[in-house]
């Protein structure tokens, strides 16, 4: 049984994520923003006092005994998160993780062995296009290929932010994980063969990475990620059923088999619109998951697939 009385949220994090994830879970019915911490307390009284948020707290122990929170939401940077994560588990709430929760498969690994509940922030599994996509594939028995097209400029990424080279060595974690894990959501069955084309070289050697993935249930995939290239951040499905198509990632359109014709899929509602795209979904998702309801919020073992093929593909 989940939990029936109010659930009390606290925040790990002040910055720009940070904020958004407080407007997705901010007017709730049954919902309270209980406390925040950070270590910048000024962007913690900031947000607190923008969102009413009652406690800024000066570590993860103290945010935890004022709020008895029964959910925390880390938005620390990327070099930060896996420590922090492990620090937050050691209390009896419920964590849910921005990605990426860890810069490797070890990392994860880690905070799976915590025994702690945690969800991970996989925000683009909920944007109105890749559920109407998803949706119209449910059923369809015909083999798929999906393509998967990145983009990650690493000289303009070296210059504009002061990520340390570690973050940068493991970009693939950091931000490609949002890319790949479209095969692990629309591909059926377990990955039974990553053949890498163009491999990985560092972040001074490669100029894009490619690899073939197969599934046992026939799918098939085509993952290109540009360094040093121009490209988009697009996926496509097709079969003999048809053509879909999210480029850019927040708008779906579809052709039929025959057609030469590109037809829009209109969103169904305003939320990737009132949010930052996919929070506000994945906010409910997962409410409804500590009410013990159904629903698909993300579990840490739920994306370990997408973190392995990460792996097979990059080889890190």
């Amino acid at each position: 049984m989940g939990v029936t009385e109010d659930i009390r949220i606290a925040f790990i994090g002040a910055g720009n994520m940070a904020r958004e994830h407080i407007r997705a879970f901010s007017d709730m019915p049954g919902v309270v923003l209980s406390g925040i911490f950070s270590r910048t307390r000024e962007k913690c009284e900031s947000l607190a006092s923008e969102f009413a948020i009652p406690h800024v707290c000066g570590s993860i122990d103290e945010l935890y005994e004022k709020t008895q929170a029964h959910l925390v939401v880390v938005t620390v940077s990327v070099a930060a998160m896996e420590e922090t994560g492990l620090a937050a588990a050691q209390h009896p709430w419920a964590l849910l993780l921005e990605k990426p929760p860890a810069l490797s498969v070890a990392g994860v690994q880690r905070l799976v062995d915590t025994g702690a509940d945690i969800f991970v922030a996989m925000n683009r599994r909920f944007l109105s296009s890749t559920l109407a996509v998803r949706q119209e594939l449910e059923g369809k028995t015909a083999p798929r290929f999906i393509h998967v097209q990145d983009e990650q400029p690493i000289l303009k990424i070296k210059q504009a932010h002061n990520h340390p080279p570690e973050v940068l060595e493991r970009w693939m974690y950091a931000n490609c994980i949002h890319l790949v894990d479209y095969f692990t959501f629309l591909g059926r069955g377990a990955i039974s063969k990553v053949d890498v084309l163009q491999p990985w070289n560092g972040i001074d050697d490669t100029f894009m990475t490619l690899a073939h993935i197969a599934f046992e249930s026939g799918d098939r995939g085509l993952y290109e990620c540009h360094w040093r290239a121009q490209g988009p951040w697009a996926v496509s499905v097709a079969s003999e059923d048809g053509r879909w198509e999210m480029k850019p990632l927040e708008a779906a359109r579809k052709q039929m088999p025959g057609s030469r014709v590109w037809h829009d899929m209109p969103p169904t509602d305003d939320l990737d619109t009132d949010f930052k795209p996919g929070f506000r979904r994945q906010a409910l998702s997962v409410i409804a998951a500590l009410r013990g309801a159904s629903s698909d919020a993300l579990r840490l073992g739920d994306v370990m697939p997408t973190f392995d093929l990460i792996k097979g593909v990059y080889g890190v």
